[in-house]
This record gives structure tokens, sequence and C-alpha cells, in this order.
């Protein structure tokens, strides 16, 4: 007998939800790639802060664009991207 895939509730929700519109969503967020370390700057992920969830490929591509273009990543490297959900 096959083996049977097991799915967590929001798995399979996320699946009859894309089964019916097919089209793959994602969050935009923006994070540092620096940390502060007893003063000195060494590299490290920061935490995500949200700035637009469930968009588009191209409507994320759009939002973090604009958020890089109109913010200066500073000294910690804070920069905009997004991931499938």
């Amino acid at each position: 007998m096959p083996e049977v895939e097991r799915l967590t509730v929001m798995q399979y929700f996320r699946g009859v939800i894309r089964g019916f519109n097919m089209e793959k969503y994602y969050d935009t967020f923006h994070r540092t790639w620096w940390v502060r370390y007893n003063g000195v700057k060494v590299p490290g992920i920061g935490k995500r802060h949200y700035l637009e969830r469930h968009v588009t490929y191209d409507d994320a591509r759009e939002i973090c664009h604009q958020w890089n273009v109109s913010h200066d990543p500073g000294e910690l490297s804070d920069k905009a991207e997004f991931e499938e959900v």
C-alpha cells in the first residue's frame, strides 16, 4: 500500500484554496542582515517586520522594490524581501 502524505489542517486548506485559484501568494517583509553584539556589527538575520501578506508575485516584487527605494538600508542593511506562503 502506498504511503499517504500527512498534512496539517492549514496545509490542507492552502492546497484546497490553491486548487481553486491556482495562483501562488507571497508575504512581504523587511529585516536587517546585520546585528549589534557588544557594540560590534556582526552578520545576523533580524526579526521579520511584515509589510503586506498574501499578495501575488508581481505585487510582492513591486512592494519590495518600492520599500527598498524609499528606505535607506542603514548600517545594518535593512531590506525588503518576500516568500511564498
